[in-house]
């Protein structure tokens, strides 16, 4: 490793060690340890190896990429599309990795990169009216309409609706409404009731601008009265009172 130089004197003497080597006591090189005694270029991320009259830096971990020389650049793996967080996540750059942002309300973390919708429907985040079914959507939930005679008030629950004060019964008179909840019911008569609606012997339903009033004029002009009279009885066992299962 070392050159022998004739001397001026016509001695003989030895040349300088290579680069990486440094001479011992008898003439000879041995190999410097760069690694051990921090004379290397390597950066934190690389480890170095010593190798004979020299060292290596080792590949760099993974989420870094070589920059050409002895040091390690982060792989951004959001903006190379190389993640795998779902839609609903976004992905968030780290030092030789990566992570996945939170989901969004209405989903839960399924593992690192997915969501994983809530039924809120089983959960106290059910608001929903005791009256109104709760149906589960992706990421939400929403309650569906309120049965007949209550109206959705715009939040998750329903109002009773006053069908006698707004004009929409079919009691006949002397019968009078009488408000219930999801309904109405017509009051007691005097002698004996005919059905929900009227007494033996009454033909008129009460009170003015009814819809009962309305239909029965319109049906007597088309069909007489027996018929009219026939169908506005129809009509108010659709829209009348709910009758309760015995």
């Amino acid at each position: 490793m070392r050159t022998c130089l004739t001397g001026a004197g016509g001695g003989d003497q030895c040349g300088k060690c290579p680069t990486g080597l440094i001479e011992d006591k008898i003439y000879s090189c041995i190999d410097i340890d760069e690694c051990a005694n921090g004379t290397h270029n390597c950066s934190a991320s690389r480890q170095c190896i010593n190798t004979y009259a020299g060292f290596i830096c080792k590949s760099c971990p993974s989420g870094y990429i070589n920059n050409g020389s002895y040091d390690c650049t982060d792989i951004d793996e959001c903006t190379n599309q190389l993640h795998s967080c779902s839609s609903l996540r976004s992905c968030i750059n780290i030092p030789g990795n990566y992570t996945c942002s939170q989901c969004p309300p209405g989903y839960t973390n399924d593992d690192p990169y997915n969501c994983e919708d809530i039924d809120e429907c089983m959960t106290t985040d059910n608001k929903c009216d005791k009256l109104r079914n709760c149906i589960n959507t992706l990421g939400g939930f929403f309650c569906d309409d309120c049965p007949r005679g209550y109206t959705n008030n715009g939040n998750f629950s329903c109002d009773d609706i006053n069908e006698c004060n707004s004009k929409t019964f079919c009691c006949v008179s002397p019968r009078t409404c009488e408000n219930t909840l999801g309904s109405y019911k017509c009051s007691a008569c005097p002698i004996k009731d005919k059905d929900a609606y009227a007494c033996e012997g009454a033909i008129e339903f009460s009170g003015p601008s009814f819809v009962a009033v309305t239909l029965l004029g319109i049906f007597i002009g088309v069909f007489g009265i027996t018929t009219a009279i026939l169908l506005v009885y129809i009509f108010c066992s659709e829209t009348g009172p709910v009758k309760k299962k015995s």
